[in-house]
């Protein structure tokens, strides 16, 4: 589960949801917001601890009322909110899909079904604090994804709305964000952790891949499985920072997040276990 540290009671919303799902959905993706114009949470000088966190709490109402009364939707837009205090807020959590507009990958599927929205409460040139990084990293950690800023959805899809969000200090962070200290697959490694890969790389070849030529399954990382990889990369627009033919946390996760799509669609069997990959689920 994503860790947070105050639910929908704490900060006094108007709506609440248990912790779990609602509806099937599987987030492939963090969408980084921010709030827009300069906020006063934003700015946490000359506050104590407990007033920062009561301000944040405050404007995360008020941006909840806007998106009801002002916009007509079902509730605050995003899963989570982190204020500069780095506290960790739950809004829709996992209960519900996050308000993005938009289709990143140009796949059918719009980010409504399957980004993780994630608010930070600042806006205009304000920065976010060490405190508020550190919060939002700690929730990454538990299901490193890539990272994207909102306005990606724009820029490098369709349907997206044209916007300066999440501003620039936060969108030169995320671009930070990656797999850098997170165990790699690469040309030349071999074993049970190649071959799970050139099975799962298959699934995606058999759906997506002009050329249906399957990888031969021999736990080999070669010139052909590198091919492959950079293939499957480019054509789920992973962001140009991860490095192409080589498969780290992120490009581990973005796949299994297309062989979780195929089960649900009823292609295949799967099986259940944990690995070092942060993988969720292996193709037979």
């Amino acid at each position: 589960m994503i860790p947070y540290d105050q639910n929908q009671t704490d900060w006094s919303s108007r709506l609440a949801y248990p912790d779990g799902t609602k509806t099937p959905w599987h987030p492939d993706k963090w969408v980084i917001h921010y709030g827009g114009g300069p906020n006063t949470a934003g700015d946490p000088s000359g506050r104590t601890p407990t007033q920062q966190i009561a301000e944040e709490q405050r404007v995360l109402r008020s941006w909840q009322s806007w998106h009801i009364d002002g916009r007509g939707w079902q509730d605050i837009a995003y899963n989570y909110a982190i204020g500069q205090s780095g506290t960790r807020y739950r809004l829709r959590g996992e209960n519900r899909c996050g308000a993005t507009k938009g289709d990143y990958e140009n796949d059918g599927i719009p980010e409504n079904y399957e980004a993780r929205a994630v608010v930070f409460i600042l806006g205009g040139d304000q920065e976010p604090t060490p405190a508020a990084h550190a919060a939002f990293l700690s929730m990454w950690v538990v299901d490193p994804m890539p990272v994207i800023g909102h306005r990606d959805v724009y820029l490098e899809g369709t349907g997206g709305t044209s916007t300066a969000c999440p501003g620039e200090h936060l969108y030169t962070w995320l671009q930070t964000i990656g797999d850098d200290d997170m165990e790699t697959l690469r040309i030349g490694d071999t074993g049970w952790g190649v071959s799970r890969l050139q099975k799962a790389l298959n699934g995606w070849i058999d759906i997506y891949s002009a050329d249906k030529t399957p990888l031969v399954i021999d736990g080999e990382f070669g010139q052909a499985t590198a091919d492959r990889v950079t293939q499957f990369q480019d054509g789920s627009k992973l962001p140009a920072r991860y490095q192409r033919g080589v498969v780290g946390g992120i490009t581990w996760g973005w796949l299994m997040e297309f062989v979780a799509d195929l089960v649900d669609e009823g292609h295949g069997q799967v099986e259940w276990e944990p690995t070092e990959y942060n993988a969720r689920i292996i193709p037979l």
